[in-house]
């Protein structure tokens, strides 16, 4: 996933808006930004949800004073979303930064969260922490794993593989949700 993409309007066989409706689909979050020397196609892009238009030629300059509006745009949006947890046998609370989980593990009556940098565990049940995370873009993949989906690398259907290499199984209950999530056709 990409946090800008820069799309030219006019490309070979396939127009900049077609790509711009695929990327809305599978990834709406990501901020396209047309390039374009045809001024009057500027009001299509709103209609794919354009952060902004660039006009050829295009120089350094713009695209640096681009880069730095939209990214403090978006630094003012993203505060970072905790989800606080109890850590196993009494060694106090901790906020995890939900970025930073690739996924959340079951194991008997605790949860495991592995996060980017380290593994901790705590009390409760998946079914718990998956109803905590409900919007903020987990997917359940099996009865012992809750994924998210920005670490999330490729999905085969019945696997899918994390940005760290990591691999986890994606049960037969949960393929076909998994399968729609990440919008690829079950292969059987």
């Amino acid at each position: 996933m990409f946090d800008f993409v820069f799309l030219d309007v006019v490309l070979p066989n396939i127009d900049g808006f077609e790509i711009a409706q695929h990327i809305n689909e599978i990834s709406p979050e990501t901020g396209i930004i047309f390039v374009t020397n045809m001024a009057s196609e500027i009001h299509m892009g709103y209609k794919y949800n354009a952060k902004d238009y660039i006009t050829k030629p295009v120089t350094r300059q713009q695209i640096g004073q681009l880069m730095d509006r939209l990214l403090a745009e978006r630094s003012k949006k993203t505060v970072p979303q905790t989800y606080t947890i109890k850590l196993k046998q009494g060694e106090g609370k901790m906020r995890l930064n939900i970025a930073d989980v690739l996924y959340f593990e079951s194991a008997h009556k605790y949860v495991v969260a592995n996060t980017l940098h380290d593994k901790y565990i705590f009390r409760s049940t998946l079914a718990d922490v998956q109803a905590d995370m409900q919007g903020k873009g987990f997917v359940r993949i099996h009865k012992s794993f809750l994924v998210n989906k920005k670490h999330v690398w490729r999905c085969f259907g019945s696997m899918v593989k994390l940005h760290n290499g990591k691999e986890l199984v994606v049960s037969r209950k949960y393929r076909s949700d998994v399968n729609g999530y990440f919008n690829i056709s079950d292969m059987g």
